[in-house]
């Protein structure tokens, strides 16, 4: 299955990136939910990578049909959570993203858009960083690690959503309304706490789309007041005042 990839495999670093750089990555996500009108949450990662044209693989399809030991997978990826793989054949870049399916629901979800951002960024265009070939650079890993991870933030908890309710919404609402964890919910409330300013200000920001949530996700009655037409059918819901994350 891996056979003649050319592999770019993501590893994780720390390193904050430089303001102009977070530009970059606000418009060219921004840009991507206008293009294709992303408004309904939480977001399907199988349409995010339909939309990029790119195929999932699991760990456990991986360990299935080679003879690589997961430890010898986990080693390739550099982490234990999953990693994007680019390949060229004719001319053209083509991706797949392995993620281990042996992880939560939510933990697999912010992965497959985090893996979604490194191709949908550019950054497995860049030939030198093959893992494969051990001749990638750490600096240019973390810059493409902290990117990556700003973009998912914004793909899979919508900024517009957020600052519309940011005075009720806590992190128990986010993570149930974009289904992914709490501590991951947590951080993308102090990202986007942190970054408002920069994020309001970009020009693309004003077009994005409104976001509807499905309503089929929010049945928990402890978290949300779903409302209804004198039909009874459900029309929209309002959040329950919870204690806002710090």
């Amino acid at each position: 299955m891996l056979e003649n990839m050319q592999s770019l495999c993501i590893r994780r670093h720390l390193r904050m990136i430089d303001k102009h750089r977070r530009h970059y990555v606000y418009d060219t996500v921004f840009q991507f939910i206008i293009d294709n009108n992303l408004k309904v949450f939480p977001i399907s990662v199988q349409k995010l990578c339909s939309l990029l044209n790119t195929e999932l693989v699991t760990l456990s399809d991986i360990v299935r049909h080679s003879n690589l030991r997961i430890k010898d997978v986990f080693d390739i990826w550099g982490n234990e959570d999953g990693c994007v793989m680019a390949y060229e054949h004719n001319g053209t870049l083509y991706h797949k993203i392995a993620y281990n399916d042996n992880k939560p629901l939510e933990r697999i979800r912010f992965t497959v858009c985090e893996e979604c951002m490194h191709i949908l960024l550019g950054h497995t265009k860049n030939p030198s960083f093959n893992a494969f070939q051990q001749s990638y650079s750490p600096p240019t890993y973390a810059q493409y690690d902290e990117e990556a991870r700003i973009g998912a933030g914004l793909i899979i908890c919508p900024s517009q959503f957020y600052y519309a309710h940011s005075n009720e919404i806590s992190s128990t609402h986010l993570c149930r309304i974009c289904r992914i964890s709490e501590p991951c919910a947590n951080i993308r409330i102090k990202v986007l706490d942190k970054y408002k300013n920069e994020l309001q200000q970009r020009p693309l920001y004003k077009q994005l789309p409104p976001i509807s949530v499905s309503l089929t996700q929010l049945q928990n009655k402890k978290f949300f007041e779903i409302v209804r037409d004198n039909y009874g059918k459900a029309t929209s819901f309002r959040l329950k005042k919870l204690p806002i994350a710090m």
